[in-house]
């Protein structure tokens, strides 16, 4: 069952207009990366996140603690750039001594509700 089956008619209607079509961005800076959805923005460097993990539509970005960071693999404007992304993030999050994965099938990925531990 998708997110959307499990809202009323009238939340599904504010989603779609408030937060399914928010303008977002994804750019790499010099210790981390800058996420923009709509007005906010997040700047996380890569020595906060503490683990990676992608579902089939999001990438999770978890900081050690109860707190994550949701991002829509549509942010990236091509397969290619996300690709990309996830080479740096994997690089910086789990280091140099680690094998490098083979493009994104060999990230972990994970199924219904997540909570970073």
């Amino acid at each position: 069952m998708s997110f959307q089956e499990h809202l009323t008619p009238a939340a599904l209607e504010e989603w779609k207009q408030e937060a399914a079509n928010v303008d977002r961005t994804v750019e790499l800076a010099e210790n981390g990366f800058k996420y923009r959805a709509g007005s906010l923005t997040y700047d996380p460097t890569w020595a906060e996140i503490d683990s990676v993990y992608q579902s089939e539509r999001l990438l999770i970005f978890c900081d050690g603690t109860e707190y994550s960071l949701l991002i829509p693999k549509r942010s990236f404007t091509s397969e290619k750039q996300l690709r990309e992304f996830l080479e740096i993030a994997y690089e910086k999050t789990v280091g140099p001594d680690q094998q490098s994965p083979e493009g994104r099938s060999s990230w972990p990925h994970i199924g219904g509700t997540t909570a970073c531990e």
